[in-house]
């Protein structure tokens, strides 16, 4: 093969990789971020439910501090 040859395959080859390599990356990223989003979803179903502030009207709640917590 002559020199020309040889740096045409060369450079071929480099942008191939050059091409490859962040589409590689990316569907491997996508594939992981899926793996965690559904390990995410598996731990938050396990959980138990968060208490929400319906029962925080306690005897401290006066009529003046209602009037306050709604501004």
């Amino acid at each position: 093969m002559s020199a020309p040859s040889t740096r045409r395959i060369a450079l071929a080859a480099l942008a191939l990789v050059g091409l490859l390599t962040p589409s590689v990356l990316a569907v491997s990223w996508q594939r992981a971020a899926a793996a965690r989003l559904a390990a995410s979803e598996a731990d938050a179903a396990a959980r138990p439910a968060v208490a929400v502030a319906a029962a925080a009207d306690a005897g401290y709640c006066t009529p003046e501090l209602r009037t306050i917590l709604r501004r």
